[in-house]
């Protein structure tokens, strides 16, 4: 055993199950939740304790490397998962995971959920697997001979400008409402913005003259996103109807900060009243349709994955691939071989 392993199992000795509940006090997981409640008549730890402890441990790690507490609750809650596996197929430590373990999980996943969800499952557990062989307590990783769960690869639809326009009208209705929705709309349609990133705004992020806001994006990383003239054009409209002091960028009407929920619910009715069926609406579908017209406008997909706060330039050419769809449907109405042939039949 090296010595930073006995290092590691002497403080994970110290460590009891009650503290390791008060460490998932904030994870809304049942089974994680069960599997920490339960102990043995005489006191001691369960089977799975082991398991729990480098999970805590885990969790302790990435918060000291300031991971956003979604993040976080979200590495809880699907290793959570992986821990009630391993318990039902009597896998005590994490010296018994191996491929097969690996495997049958994602046999297991791939029985209940969509095979996207198997990925985000796995992809966890394999963040989780690395990290035990960095503070070496396993020797090597089992899931790198497995590779990476492929799932099905959709086309991304965005809003055309007839959806743009059907909403913006709806919401021209000179109500203090109407305006701060048709601002709302402009925002996300022209910066891109993640739905949290748009309700987090504040005031004092708004540089109006610059045409431009600061934004705290995933892991607390602050970037700098420019809007155009339309999007400044219904802010100067909007911000003189607030009547406030809140440091808010979006308020309701009573007067509180108006929260993603709100902005979801706004989203929802505008689309409900706009007549809109062959789109998801959402706020991410605005943030689909900012990166595909910014790519088909001459955009450059460096450019854009700073605009968008992607930490890899993988995630943002996924919008590459939708947009070539689009062009390639288009194209062919325009250069279809047969019926350019003229046929007659």
């Amino acid at each position: 055993m090296s010595a930073s392993q006995a290092e590691s199992r002497e403080f994970e000795s110290r460590l009891p199950l009650s503290k390791a509940k008060n460490a998932f006090s904030g994870l809304n997981n049942m089974a994680l939740d069960r599997l920490l409640r339960e102990k043995t008549h005489d006191g001691a730890n369960v089977d799975c304790d082991a398991l729990l402890r480098h999970i805590e441990l885990f969790s302790l790690y990435c918060k000291s490397k300031n991971y956003s507490p979604k993040t976080i609750d979200t590495y809880e809650k699907f290793l959570g998962y992986f821990v009630e596996f391993c318990r039902s197929r009597n896998v005590r430590t994490v010296e018994q995971i191996d491929m097969l373990v690996l495997m049958k999980y994602i046999e297991h996943c791939m029985a209940r959920v969509k095979p996207i969800t198997v990925h985000d499952y796995y992809r966890v557990v394999k963040r989780w697997l690395n990290w035990l062989v960095v503070m070496e307590i396993i020797p090597e990783n089992p899931g790198d001979k497995i590779g990476q769960i492929k799932y099905p690869s959709k086309i991304i639809q965005a809003f055309n400008d007839g959806h743009i326009r059907d909403m913006l009208t709806v919401c021209n209705d000179g109500s203090k409402n109407g305006i701060r929705n048709q601002a709302i709309i402009l925002m996300l349609l022209d910066t891109g913005l993640r739905l949290n990133e748009c309700a987090s705004l504040e005031l004092k992020d708004v540089d109006i003259h610059q045409e431009a806001i600061t934004v705290l994006g995933k892991g607390g990383k602050q970037r700098r996103v420019r809007f155009g003239k339309q999007a400044q054009k219904a802010l100067l409209k909007y911000l003189p109807k607030r009547k406030d002091d809140l440091p808010n960028l979006w308020v309701t009407e009573e007067g509180q900060p108006l929260q993603k929920e709100g902005i979801q619910m706004i989203i929802r009715r505008i689309k409900d009243r706009a007549g809109i069926t062959d789109v998801r609406c959402s706020a991410h579908t605005f943030r689909h349709t900012f990166a595909i017209n910014y790519l088909r406008n001459g955009g450059d997909v460096f450019t854009l994955q700073y605009i968008l706060g992607h930490s890899a330039l993988d995630m943002t050419q996924k919008y590459v691939a939708s947009l070539k769809s689009e062009d390639a449907m288009n194209g062919h109405k325009k250069w279809s071989p047969v019926d350019n042939m003229k046929l007659r039949f």
